[in-house]
């Protein structure tokens, strides 16, 4: 059981290391839970400083000034991270604000680990009536962070996963016709986690 634990830690760091900066350990996610509240109507705006020793972040590549990371937290509950790293702020596409928050420019991957099959698309978006989309001013150094429950969104979206070791990876993606904000696509992980 020890040596299990240890060889499902390990293969934890190196897939979240191959090419990310921080790494994350691998965690357990229960998506029978029954709260199946939407916790992504929680965002918040830090310092960097103030990021980096909340927990360890599995960072993908820097794309024009802006870096997307992720982390596992208690409760089924996702930390997605907008960190700026250029020397001057960023205006980013945030959520839309419907009847409870969406984040229309992001998408989980997911698979069972070890599968040569494609990732299952979680997208953060349901059906909505009125919206209206929020952008925010991102300065040096600091960090968007958004709360996202998986479980909420698996369910949402009808998507069916294997119990066990899965593959998670996040996207951003913006393509909006505008010049006053941040375009391009960046990804993070992937990392493992296992779901109940």
């Amino acid at each position: 059981m020890k040596r299990t634990l240890l060889y499902l830690l390990i293969l934890s760091l190196l897939s979240c290391t191959r090419n990310h900066t921080e790494t994350q350990d691998h965690s357990v996610l229960n998506t029978t839970q029954h709260n199946m509240k939407n916790q992504g109507d929680e965002y918040s705006i830090k310092n960097s400083t103030k990021v980096n020793s909340d927990s360890l972040i599995c960072w993908g590549n820097i794309l024009n000034g802006l870096r997307l990371g992720f982390s596992l937290s208690d409760n089924n509950i996702i930390n997605i991270y907008l960190k700026n790293e250029s020397l001057s702020q960023i205006h980013v596409f945030s959520h839309v604000k419907a009847n409870e928050i969406h984040l229309d420019p992001f998408v989980f991957l997911i698979k069972p680990q070890n599968e040569t099959g494609s990732y299952k698309q979680v997208f953060l978006v349901a059906d909505r009536l009125r919206s209206a989309p929020v952008f925010l001013f991102l300065k040096k150094e600091e960090v968007l962070i958004h709360k996202v429950n998986l479980s909420y969104w698996l369910k949402k979206n009808n998507v069916q996963i294997k119990s066990g070791p899965n593959d998670l990876k996040i996207q951003y993606t913006v393509n909006e016709n505008s010049t006053d904000i941040w375009l391009g696509n960046l990804e993070a992980g992937p990392m493992i986690i296992t779901l109940n």
